[in-house]
């Protein structure tokens, strides 16, 4: 549903299968993980099939990428005018389970399944650092220059968010 912010009246409404975030790039919205709609009308634009078929994905700051994860494996950038994969973070020792992805100043930073919290290079994928947690974690947030993720064993987490 898009509602106009000076009043709160609806301007469309779209169902969807999915009860995932919208993330507005310019004039358009991605709905539901991989579907980019015109903002004026909710129309679709374009699908963004990236393989990686996962829950929430995160968009780069400069609109080009979507990054998304799945209990079927891998971390997968795709761009988002063409769907084409960037690159793809490969699972250690077995797939890895997301639980959503965050990016800011060229890194994409994701807790999995495993009990780590990772930053891999947005540019390329590659790993730039892990944090053990010792559970899994949630989708974590970037908040100034610290890294805040939320662990199952009911601790926040704080980490430096640089290199």
């Amino acid at each position: 549903m898009c509602l106009d912010a000076r009043d709160g009246k609806e301007l469309w409404r779209r169902t969807t299968s999915t009860y995932r975030a919208s993330v507005i790039l310019g004039e358009m919205a991605l709905m539901g993980g991989f579907q980019i709609l015109g903002l004026a009308d909710g129309k679709p634009v374009r699908a963004v099939a990236c393989p990686a078929g996962g829950p929430d994905g995160a968009v780069s700051p400069d609109g080009k990428l979507l990054v998304a994860g799945s209990d079927k494996g891998s971390l997968t950038a795709a761009g988002l005018d063409d769907g084409k994969v960037r690159w793809s973070f490969p699972p250690r020792g077995g797939k890895l389970s997301f639980s959503g992805a965050a990016i800011s100043g060229g890194h994409v930073w994701f807790a999995a399944g495993d009990g780590l919290v990772r930053a891999v290079n947005l540019a390329d994928g590659k790993e730039s650092w892990s944090f053990r947690l010792g559970c899994r974690g949630t989708a974590p947030i970037v908040g100034g220059n610290a890294l805040f993720v939320a662990g199952e064993d009911g601790c926040v987490y704080a980490l430096a968010a640089g290199k």
